[in-house]
């Protein structure tokens, strides 16, 4: 009930201009008439209608917020798992632009694997795969892996044009529990221009791509995707095995070779390793909470994947250091 209320609260900001916590939000701006829209035919708020009345870069927060993981762009809710059993559900996001995808914008394949296989090999079978052009996707019924670490891949379909690099990330979960986690969409031709300006060949060994976010660790269920907040000052600490580290220059499809910190853009990039190890960062003053402060990083793990680009998020500790990423 408790999200239900997050999510009607969040449609009365959208249809009476105030901010979820109750103040005045100059953010909502929307002229929608409350006579039919958002209504099914009893009358009563429908979530899925209400969220597409949203602003597009809020109803994202909205499909959080109703804690069953749903997304407005018609992949199914995930419902309580089973006993023992876990559902992963989220939303595709274009790299270059970091905006969602939107319904019938591209087909991707996305696929589930044991986190340890993979890592050894990268296109071995998936524990579970599909392909939609929906922008989002939902797996149910999932038994967790014994490492209790899934990989989340999103790739071309298996037929077709290939223009899409294998891009991943690395997800935590638990038995009976809903987890909602966004992953990139990454363009060949994206890894190409990191290619030529490192004289390296990312596609082929793999890289490791981190953002530092200025924001409190997220719960384990809740890994949206942040559209805000990258951090510049950030260095790159690794024992992975990791290559040199390349900061993401003017765009994301650019190095600034200048750089020996993250840009604006918070982004690194570096290739694979042949060992398994961690990643965190250094320096870097952070803001979240209202106060400035100096960022203490999350530590990752991060090292082998081959011919796959696995995109990571760390964020600041200070608030969380209990978290066991924080550890």
């Amino acid at each position: 009930m408790r999200a239900r209320r997050r999510l009607a609260c969040l449609a009365v900001a959208a249809l009476a201009g105030c901010s979820a916590d109750g103040g005045a939000d100059p953010h909502f701006d929307l002229a929608v008439s409350t006579t039919d829209q958002g209504l099914t035919d009893s009358g009563v708020l429908d979530a899925a209608m209400v969220v597409d009345l949203l602003p597009a870069d809020l109803q994202h927060t909205a499909d959080a917020a109703m804690g069953d993981g749903g997304v407005s762009n018609g992949c199914p809710l995930c419902p309580s798992p089973a006993a023992g059993k876990v559902c992963v559900t989220g939303r595709l996001f274009d790299f270059v632009t970091n905006a969602p995808l939107s319904a019938g914008q591209k087909t991707i394949r996305v696929s589930l694997h044991d986190a340890v296989s993979f890592a050894v090999n990268t296109t071995g079978t998936p524990i579970a795969e599909a392909s939609s052009d929906k922008g989002c996707f939902t797996f149910d019924n999932l038994t967790p892996t014994s490492s209790g670490l899934l990989v989340l891949a999103a790739g071309d379909p298996t037929s077709g044009a290939q223009q899409l690099q294998l891009a991943y990330s690395v997800v935590p979960v638990v038995a009976d529990q809903v987890f909602v986690a966004d992953l990139y969409t990454l363009p060949k031709s994206v890894v190409a221009s990191w290619s030529t300006a490192a004289s390296a060949d990312y596609a082929s060994s793999g890289a490791y791509v981190a953002f530092f976010v200025d924001a409190q660790v997220p719960q384990v269920t809740n890994n949206t995707m942040p559209t805000a907040s990258f951090l510049a000052g950030v260095s790159l600490q690794n024992t992975a095995g990791l290559g040199a580290a390349k900061y993401l220059g003017a765009t994301r499809n650019t190095f600034d070779t200048a750089l020996t910190a993250t840009g604006p853009l918070g982004g690194v990039v570096a290739a694979s390793g042949n060992l398994l190890g961690t990643v965190s960062g250094q320096n870097g003053t952070c803001m979240n909470g209202g106060t400035s402060h100096a960022c203490k990083w999350e530590t990752h793990v991060a090292g082998l994947g081959a011919g796959a680009i696995l995109i990571d998020r760390l964020f600041d500790c200070t608030a969380t250091p209990t978290t066991p990423s924080c550890q």
